[in-house]
């Protein structure tokens, strides 16, 4: 009788302990596009790793005290893999969608003028062996080429081709800006995002690829990332701002 009795107590402690777990695994999301799953995998990355986690809302409140010791993108990254509060959090969101916030999907690159600033004044005075420009040798031995080709946004992908399970995506529709929406969409917004067209290496395994994102007059930034696929996911590996604000 006893050893039946220690049996259920260690069957309910485990239990107990998978209950207990912190540790947020993300949802899945499969499509028979390669490319989409590609922007997929990154918008999730970047709204709960990178956009000053303003899809938790209030929630983000409780990591201000930790927030304010990240200095680094080393630092960052791990907080962003093993933080407990941070796991805790993801999972909340995850499972109460009536709180989701809105991160909406852009069409169009609004600072087209940091490239063109940026081609006529800055590039010539990146060494030819700066990080930009071996980054980008990387797809195309002219690395001028590859980032002129990173100018405009993607346009085959709308709002409805993607999915995340702790926060919503939306069509900006006939706003340019996400301070043209109705003011309840604003309240709920993240902000918006534009991707540009993927630059992939000969191999078809990395890629490179230019962003923006805007959350407010003076909030945002642009960068051009590189990414490869981990363990099944497509991740940011190396990354070069161009502007923040």
């Amino acid at each position: 009788m006893r050893s039946r009795l220690l049996v259920a107590l260690f069957i309910l402690s485990l239990a107990s302990c998978r209950e207990e777990s912190t540790t947020y695994e993300g949802c899945e999301y499969e499509t028979s596009d390669p490319q989409l799953q590609v922007y997929n995998d990154l918008l999730v990355e970047l709204v709960e790793n990178e956009f000053y986690y303003l899809y938790l809302g209030e929630k983000a409140e409780a990591l201000k005290d930790e927030l304010d010791k990240l200095n680094d993108p080393d630092s960052v990254a791990a907080f962003n893999a093993s933080n407990p509060t941070l796991q805790k959090l993801k999972q909340e969101v995850a499972k109460d969608t009536s709180g989701h916030k809105t991160i909406y999907i852009s069409h169009k690159n609004h600072n087209k003028y940091v490239f063109e600033d940026f081609i006529a004044a800055l590039w010539g005075r990146q060494g030819t062996d700066s990080p930009m420009r071996q980054m980008l040798r990387k797809y195309d031995a002219d690395s001028s080429t590859v980032f002129l080709r990173l100018y405009d946004s993607q346009l085959k992908y709308s709002a409805s081709d993607f999915q995340a399970c702790t926060f919503k995506i939306g069509s900006l529709e006939g706003a340019e800006l996400i301070w043209d929406l109705e003011p309840e969409q604003q309240q709920d917004a993240i902000g918006q995002v534009s991707f540009s067209e993927i630059q992939w290496n000969k191999q078809q395994n990395k890629g490179v690829l230019y962003y923006e994102f805007i959350c407010g007059t003076k909030c945002g930034k642009g960068e051009l990332i590189e990414f490869e696929n981990v363990n099944g996911r497509w991740t940011i590996t190396e990354r070069t701002m161009l502007w923040i604000s």
